[in-house]
């Protein structure tokens, strides 16, 4: 999941972002970070701007928040970026728990 953003140029530098997650059923606890990518129009582009650790949540039947600690990235004012959370990079530990 994900949300595409155009940087404020009276506040560029992205502290945190949040995503309300909640469990459809299978898996019981999923592997997942957030990152941060330039947004070209169609698709995440570049080197990533930021990638956090590796979380383990036990989403409930109902929708949790979440939120990712940046530490501060500094982006670019004007430009578009997109925010998710991903379990792409972690797939191995997401598959063993289905």
């Amino acid at each position: 999941m994900g949300q595409v953003v155009t940087v404020p140029s009276e506040d560029p530098v992205l502290d945190s972002f949040t995503f309300y997650i909640k469990s459809f059923g299978s898996p019981s606890t999923i592997v997942l970070r957030g990152e941060v990518y330039a947004w070209d129009g169609t698709k995440a582009t570049g080197p990533n701007r930021w990638e956090g650790p590796q979380r383990t949540l036990t989403p409930p039947s109902t929708f949790q928040e979440v939120t990712f600690n940046t530490g501060g990235v500094q982006l670019a004012a004007g430009q578009q970026y997109v925010l998710f959370a991903s379990v792409s990079k972690d797939y191995e530990q997401n598959a063993d728990q289905s």
